[in-house]
């Protein structure tokens, strides 16, 4: 194992940097806890932060635990609890990580910390990845988790993200360390769980760097997306509402021609299916006539004579994209925007991730996560709320990707609470000049 200054290295804190230190008192907090407990407070200022759920009848004594341990290593804890009150029926793990992150940083704030340490390890990284390659392979898609990422105010950083579980366990029983079981990562109806039973351990049988392998992928891929955009942008011309020329493009290899035609029609707010831009591509590179394809929103996708264009988008909502934190953005009447904390005076419409959110109307492979955790097309849930066929391409939804996190007219209560995929989740809200504000519940 690591000492504690070769795992914080990489992330270049300073001395005397102020840390929450979020310990649940299983295996792998603990153990970052004990690791770290040796830097405090000459080269770290560290405060454990320890919340309970109160979801299982031993949550109290494993919260208990966790403050013993850490004034035996003479941290200061600060301690927080969910009501039971307040747990809802449908949606609980989005809620109950959303109640322990706002615990968290109602603790940074108190403390005047801006690092935020969680203990996610090497298997957390390739179960992460298996989930996202299962639920949509997209190559954008497939990032894992960050070792570090910026949460509004806090620097949000995983020292333990190379670190293999099995290592954790194995330093736990050699220093004696007490740490709690949670019986429901055994729940194998979680998918993640199933992930962690089943395929996790194949892949080690297969090859036993498959850890190392997963950290290596998630990193390069990182800076090849980042690269890749980088020389799309240079390829693509900086007049986005102009027709694009095809025939520049003509001599580049199919994948590449792909990858530019899915940032073109991003440019353009369009997605459009797989067939459809072979289709698409076909049409462009013979160079000749005019081929139409309808699209969401009324509009359609054209490709005349080696030119690509889209016509019709006047007609309805235009996206914008909420990139900013903190920050309003204007949409027609309406004033939308993504928060650590909900403003006063507006109104919640959904948790979302950090990532910036798109609000925009429909697109072909939509999907939503109901109240119940399924997930569903927004064409087939437009579909069973009986919304008419003309205004399911006027609705505004706000997303990442194709994962919709809220419908106008569509309360949220109907959707799941939050993404199961990212664990750093912030507000989505709307305020309005009008006293009408029935059609964004």
């Amino acid at each position: 194992m690591r000492s504690a200054e070769q795992l914080i290295a990489p992330f270049h804190l300073p001395v005397g940097q102020r840390v929450v230190l979020a310990v649940s008192g299983g295996v792998d907090s603990t153990v970052l806890m004990n690791l770290l407990s040796v830097l405090h407070p000459h080269r770290l200022q560290l405060t454990v932060a320890t919340f309970d759920h109160r979801l299982r009848p031993t949550s109290a004594a494993e919260q208990a635990q966790v403050v013993q341990a850490a004034e035996a290593l003479k941290l200061p804890v600060k301690t927080g609890a969910w009501a039971v009150a307040d747990h809802p029926a449908h949606g609980l793990e989005a809620a109950a990580r959303k109640a322990r992150y706002a615990f968290l940083r109602q603790v940074a704030k108190a403390v005047g910390a801006s690092v935020l340490m969680t203990a996610h390890h090497a298997d957390d990284q390739l179960e992460t990845l298996l989930f996202r390659l299962a639920r949509s392979g997209s190559v954008t898609g497939m990032t894992g988790i960050a070792p570090m990422r910026r949460w509004g105010d806090l620097l949000v950083v995983r020292p333990l993200l190379t670190v293999p579980k099995a290592a954790l366990v194995a330093y736990a029983a050699e220093a004696k360390l007490a740490y709690c079981q949670d019986d429901s990562n055994l729940d194998v109806h979680y998918a993640r769980n199933r992930l962690r039973r089943d395929a996790v351990p194949a892949m080690k049988a297969v090859n036993a760097g498959v850890l190392q392998h997963a950290g290596r992928f998630s990193r390069d891929l990182e800076a090849t997306m980042l690269l890749a955009q980088r020389q799309v942008n240079e390829m693509l011309p900086p007049n986005a509402a102009a027709p694009l020329d095809w025939h520049r493009y003509a001599d580049e290899p199919e994948a590449i021609q792909q990858l530019l035609l899915t940032s073109a029609l991003t440019r353009w707010h369009v997605q459009v299916k797989p067939p459809v831009q072979a289709a698409l591509l076909g049409a462009l590179a013979a160079g000749r006539g005019t081929k139409q394809f309808d699209v969401a929103g009324g509009r359609k996708v054209v490709a005349a004579y080696g030119q690509l264009s889209v016509r019709g988008a006047d007609a309805h909502p235009g996206a914008v994209t909420l990139k900013d934190l903190n920050r309003w953005y204007s949409v027609g009447r309406c004033q939308f925007g993504v928060f650590t904390h909900l403003p006063a005076g507006a109104r919640k419409l959904a948790a979302v991730p950090v990532a910036p959110v798109l609000l925009r109307t429909r697109r072909p492979h939509d999907e939503v996560q109901l109240a119940n955790g399924q997930h569903q097309l927004l064409r087939r849930f437009f579909i069973n709320q009986k919304i008419p066929q003309p205004a399911r391409s006027l609705r505004l939804v706000a997303a990442a990707g194709n994962q919709v996190f809220w419908v106008e007219g569509i309360a949220p209560r109907q959707l799941f609470a939050g993404s199961q995929t990212d664990i750093l989740q912030t507000v989505l809200a709307m305020k309005s000049d009008t006293k009408d504000e029935a059609a964004h519940e």
